[in-house]
């Protein structure tokens, strides 16, 4: 370009070529001028997806840290559930073990009493047995004396006939 330019006609620069060479430059110059607004405007675009995702991303990350904190809330409900049913569980066997050593105390005592009755019971059967047998006893007796009575009154009336 610049021999272009500089080329020169008898010790004169050719007008002509200045101008093809002027021309060609602001075609250059246009040709970049609408590359760079071109590539202006497909930043300016670049640009505001970059916006738009980093909204989004912010969004997310919002979203996710109130996820996480949600996570955290039910897994320490989790925990205190968790906690409530082993407790629940010792409990019931503690209750469970206690009821079965009441049980076996009741029925101790049960079998003690049921012991006692029934050794009551042969005591007073054994007294009732022998008072039937004393009265057994008395009634002989008591029939043997009005035997002898009535046959001694026989005989007494008999003698004095």
């Amino acid at each position: 370009m610049h021999k272009e330019v500089t080329s020169r006609t008898l010790n004169r620069v050719n007008p002509e070529g200045i101008n093809e060479f002027l021309d060609r430059i602001t075609i250059q110059i246009e040709e970049l001028m609408s590359d760079v607004s071109n590539k202006t405007k497909e930043l300016a675009k670049k640009e505001k997806e970059i916006m738009v995702r980093d909204e989004k991303i912010h969004r997310l990350a919002i979203e996710v840290a109130d996820l996480k904190q949600k996570l955290d809330h039910y897994e320490s409900i989790e925990e205190n559930l968790s906690k409530t049913v082993q407790f629940a569980k010792e409990a019931s066997l503690k209750i469970q073990e206690s009821a079965q050593q009441e049980r076996e105390r009741l029925l101790e005592e049960a079998k003690r009493n049921a012991n006692r009755i029934v050794n009551e019971a042969l005591i007073n059967a054994e007294k009732t047995e022998m008072e039937t047998n004393m009265l057994r006893k008395n009634i002989k007796l008591l029939k043997n004396r009005m035997k002898k009575m009535i046959d001694s009154q026989i005989e007494s009336s008999a003698d004095k006939k």
